[in-house]
């Protein structure tokens, strides 16, 4: 995990790893940073101290920074004036930090959580480490997962969205299981990962447009996001018939983000009534990165003139992002240009290759069901191959 410069991880030797972004407080208990220092509080109070020594840049917030000695963490020497600092015995200078039963429980239930016989978890930077420089962590403590959730979801949707504004082009493999979220997660140079409606509905058995129940659709998801460390944004097409309890959903499922499509099986919803969904999902779900996706082209029914007019009310509206999918490539340009906000592209056959999108302005490209497509292309080719080299 890495809030980079929003905030600091504290985890090393304690009873729990604790994720301190200056925003956001923590419960009450321990805190312990890295090999040149302690930082403990005991109530509310050590909170505001441990979110002061983030913004004033006194410790170097990046993981990897915090694991080696040149970090620079502030000594215990100089933490012994602040009042919420209490002096233990050298084992706890030394890290061991092992406490009475009792008063690990007490700890506990004034936390509003009981963690009996949790082992700490000493952070060895064991991972896998992105091409932002992210340290993904391994999951070791069901309260990793914990704080991940009420803590670093806010910090992913601020990276993802992020990504859309700044180079290189952001580049999102459409997964559809945990195995393939899994495996594309992995690949070199990958920053976050999106879903896909149609391969994610043919793997539990139902066909695209909203003919898979949303709770399925929604649990799938979930799971993807569940198993990789990266920012996730979900494609739930139009909402399932209720947009905005979707999208509420969807980020307390863990995406960052998710697709909201401009069309039914009847045509293009209005204009009108799309703006209003979108502030409404908007104002429900804040952090939410919205890709408005504009269905002008894949529905047949409009110019180019109407996508850029959908495409900057979305963006007025309070959408991130305008996807005119399946838009011809050569009017990539124009859309890029004459749409005043970041878009997304999808890989159709012709389409240039990511450098060149990116210096036409484009700031983001996905594959739809494109790659699970060509998996189970493959797979078929590799098995009739060897059913035809039978005796």
């Amino acid at each position: 995990m890495n809030l980079g410069e929003h905030g600091a991880i504290t985890n090393v030797m304690c009873r729990a790893p604790t994720i301190v972004p200056p925003e956001v407080p923590t419960v009450r208990g321990r805190v312990h940073v890295a090999q040149h220092g302690l930082v403990r509080h005991e109530d509310g109070r050590g909170n505001a101290g441990a979110s002061a020594i983030a913004r004033e840049g006194r410790v170097d917030t990046t993981l990897g920074n915090l694991l080696r000695p040149s970090a620079r963490v502030r000594r215990a020497d100089d933490l012994r004036a602040s009042a919420n600092f209490r002096r233990r015995d050298a084992r706890a200078v030394t890290g061991s930090l092992l406490e009475q039963p009792r008063v690990r429980r007490q700890r506990a239930e004034r936390a509003g959580t009981r963690r009996r016989g949790v082992r700490a978890v000493r952070a060895r930077g064991r991972g896998i480490g992105s091409a932002d420089g992210l340290p993904h962590c391994r999951r070791r403590e069901v309260g990793l997962d914990l704080v991940r959730r009420l803590m670093q979801q806010d910090e992913k949707a601020r990276l993802l969205r992020r990504y859309h504004h700044e180079p290189p082009l952001l580049v999102l493999p459409n997964a559809w299981d945990v195995a393939s979220a899994k495996l594309l997660a992995g690949l070199p140079g990958c920053r976050a990962l999106a879903t896909t409606s149609a391969a994610v509905a043919r793997s539990l058995g139902w066909e695209d447009g909203e003919r898979a129940p949303a709770d399925e659709m929604l649990r799938a998801n979930e799971r993807i996001a569940a198993a990789v460390d990266l920012p996730v944004t979900g494609d739930l097409e139009r909402g399932y018939g209720d947009p905005v309890g979707t999208a509420r959903r969807a980020w307390q499922a863990g995406l960052v983000g998710i697709n909201f499509e401009d069309s039914t099986a009847d045509g293009l919803v209005s204009l009108d009534e799309q703006v209003e969904e979108i502030r409404s999902i908007r104002a429900a779900a804040p952090e939410l990165v919205i890709n408005a996706r504009v269905d002008v082209f894949v529905r047949r029914a409009g110019t180019l003139e109407d996508a850029v007019a959908r495409g900057n009310a979305y963006l007025d509206a309070g959408a991130d992002c305008v996807y005119p999918i399946a838009c011809p490539v050569q009017a990539v340009a124009d859309l890029a240009r004459r749409i005043e906000g970041p878009v997304n592209v999808l890989v159709i056959p012709g389409l240039p290759e990511p450098y060149a999108l990116q210096e036409l302005g484009v700031a983001r490209m996905t594959w739809g069901s494109g790659l699970a497509t060509l998996a189970y292309a493959a797979a078929a080719r590799a098995a009739a191959a060897a059913l035809v080299d039978q005796p």
